[in-house]
């Protein structure tokens, strides 16, 4: 990606391995024309994907998707090999700095006294989810957080939501979180009989 970025005469920078939504915000908040993710999103972790934002954070229109897929399967379909391309990567840890309390700082609900579990889907949420773990204004379980880059999504995450259900039930927890493997897709189970004033 990098190399074809530089064959266009753009640069790229590497905020490493982070959340998608990491990557829309940090295109929104800092100096850059786009921000691109390399992912399999919901899907098992072989099914690797692109996805693209904008300078606003979203994703690009479905045309502009469409006319970019157009040029790959172009020139794929050509058969010339374009030559290697040496394009250094360079990883900038000050694009690593979104963390708990900066994302509590934009929540406007009173969170104290919540028990919840959250499903990391094995994935990147679980970074984020380990360090909120001890913060005082809610009580959280973590579920499949040992990610190894292949469990990604197995049998967990957004797309199995029992796995979730299941522990609020047992533990009679207050809320369940269920993250995809990138943490651009969430799903919520609320215990179902107790009523609660958040």
């Amino acid at each position: 990606m990098a190399a074809g970025l530089a064959s266009a005469g753009a640069t790229a920078e590497s905020a490493g391995v982070i959340t998608t939504p990491g990557v829309a915000y940090l295109a929104r908040t800092r100096d850059f024309a786009a921000g691109i993710v390399i992912s399999a999103s919901h899907n098992p972790w072989r099914d690797n994907g692109i996805k693209i934002f904008g300078h606003d954070g979203f994703k690009l229109s479905d045309a502009a998707e469409m006319e970019i897929e157009a040029i790959i399967f172009h020139e794929l379909n050509g058969g010339t090999t374009p030559p290697p391309i040496i394009a250094p990567l360079y990883h900038d840890s000050s694009l690593t700095t979104i963390t708990p309390s900066g994302l509590l700082a934009h929540v406007t609900v009173r969170l104290g006294g919540i028990r919840a579990v959250i499903d990391c889907a094995n994935g990147l949420r679980w970074t984020l989810a380990q360090k909120s773990s001890t913060a005082p204004a809610c009580v959280l379980f973590l579920l499949t957080i040992r990610r190894t880059g292949r469990n990604i999504n197995e049998q967990c995450g957004a797309l199995h939501p029992e796995v979730v259900a299941g522990e609020v039930k047992l533990r009679a927890l207050d809320l369940g979180i269920s993250f995809d493997g990138d943490a651009d897709r969430v799903l919520f189970r609320r215990f179902a009989w107790e009523r609660r004033q958040w």
